[in-house]
């Protein structure tokens, strides 16, 4: 589907591991790169975010990361986008519930 335009498709491993492959942050980017090459609009919508963070040179906070993917998501006349994101349950649970994958 995602060869012949049918949908978009991003995908993310989570990694206790590696500091970077644990966080909103390296989510949001990856996903974003991932979806830009899939489709002109995306790629627009991108290179605009990228010019309004200096060209690369200001580092986006998360909620701007994810403001963007929402407006790329949103965009018209788009095809469906599939997120898949495997082992979030290595991430570190920053929030007060209990993750799922924890439990005793």
């Amino acid at each position: 589907m995602r060869k012949s335009g049918l949908a978009s498709l991003a995908f993310y491993y989570c990694d206790f591991r590696e500091d970077v492959k644990k966080d909103r942050h390296g989510l949001l980017s990856s996903v974003l790169f991932q979806l830009c090459h899939q489709s002109d609009s995306y790629s627009d919508i991108l290179s605009t975010f990228y010019s309004e963070h200096a060209r690369g040179s200001q580092q986006p906070s998360d909620d701007a990361l994810a403001t963007c993917l929402k407006g790329l998501l949103r965009a018209p006349g788009q095809a469906p986008v599939y997120l898949i994101l495997d082992a979030l349950d290595e991430c570190p649970n920053t929030s007060a519930l209990p993750s799922p994958a924890r439990k005793s």
